[in-house]
């Protein structure tokens, strides 16, 4: 997962700095768009992924496991 994130920062990295290289902006500006730009994406994602376990371990806190076996179902006293 973390590995994805990162070639996701790189694609998005390289993506912005040849956009500013194409735009014709100063070459100091596409260099630094590079690392703030790779930061961001990896940031961003990891926060989703952090939010994204969060809502997962709450989301089992919740449950409520009912202990009902197959022959309760079928109409069947339990043993």
């Amino acid at each position: 997962m973390v590995l994805g994130i990162l070639l996701i920062a790189t694609v998005a990295a390289l993506a912005a700095t040849i956009a500013l290289v194409l735009l014709s902006a100063p070459l100091w500006i596409a260099l630094l768009a590079y690392p703030l730009t790779g930061a961001l994406a990896v940031f961003a994602g990891l926060a989703l992924l952090e939010i994204r376990e969060r809502r997962r371990s709450q989301g089992d806190a919740r449950k409520f496991l009912a202990r009902v076996t197959s022959r309760f179902r079928a109409g069947q006293r339990p043993r």
